[in-house]
């Protein structure tokens, strides 16, 4: 299943960080999370937690951010 991330995007844009900084913010390559963003590797629970906290999304709009399934 496939996901889109532009509110994700979105959000990283607001706060000025690069996918570079977030992968290093969450303790991960910058190509772990390139194939997390293009939907050929799926986020777990404590990484979205983590970008969750870092991009101040609230917990009540995690699914926004990380489960809108593209169509």
């Amino acid at each position: 299943m496939r996901f889109n991330y532009a509110k994700l995007y979105g959000r990283m844009a607001e706060l000025g960080i690069s996918k570079e900084k977030l992968a290093q913010m969450i303790g991960m390559s910058r190509s772990s999370l390139y194939k997390k963003l293009i939907s050929s590797r799926e986020f777990t629970q404590s990484e979205i937690i983590q970008c969750a906290e870092i991009l101040n999304i609230s917990p009540l709009d995690i699914p926004e951010y990380f489960f809108t399934v593209n169509v």
